[in-house]
């Protein structure tokens, strides 16, 4: 919102400043919480890998896999191969995530009110970020965004 005019009493601690955010997330229809502060995957210490975030790499890659195939086709093979196209792709997944009123996604068969791109969301929000370079997928975590985990599809 934009104000012209604001007259601040007090600094208010972050802890408050996400409470008022959620109380607004429903009549907004997004997450403001997250908006003001996103989760950064790569902060801190590697995370330990789980059965549950391999299954999820697995699942995401046969999500984006279905997405690149129905949105762009052939015009961006070549493109399809890039890390950094990849790791873009992992970021939008997690920006999905934001939007938890979209009950139907364009290009991508799924269930009604269920977020196709879940299994990025459950990753980055475990810390990991995935990637792939056209051959093999990779799960990233921590500071360095050190790869924590390789599968070849």
């Amino acid at each position: 919102m934009r104000y012209e005019y604001i007259k601040l009493i007090r600094k208010c601690t972050k802890k408050e400043i996400i409470e008022e955010a959620k109380k607004a997330e429903n009549k907004l229809g997004y997450k403001l919480s997250d908006v003001i502060y996103p989760f950064n995957p790569l902060k801190g210490k590697a995370k330990k890998l789980t059965q549950k975030d391999i299954e999820n790499l697995k699942e995401w890659a046969s999500v984006r896999d279905s997405v690149w195939d129905s949105v762009w086709g052939s015009v961006w093979a070549s493109v399809r191969a890039s890390v950094w196209d990849s790791v873009r792709d992992s970021v939008w997944g997690y920006i999905s995530s934001l939007f938890p009123n979209i009950e139907e996604w364009k290009y991508i068969e799924h269930n009604k009110g269920i977020n196709p791109f879940q299994p990025c969301i459950d990753l980055w929000n475990r810390g990991f970020v995935a990637s792939c370079d056209g051959e093999i997928y990779r799960l990233h975590s921590g500071k360095n965004a050190e790869i924590v985990y390789e599968w070849r599809k």
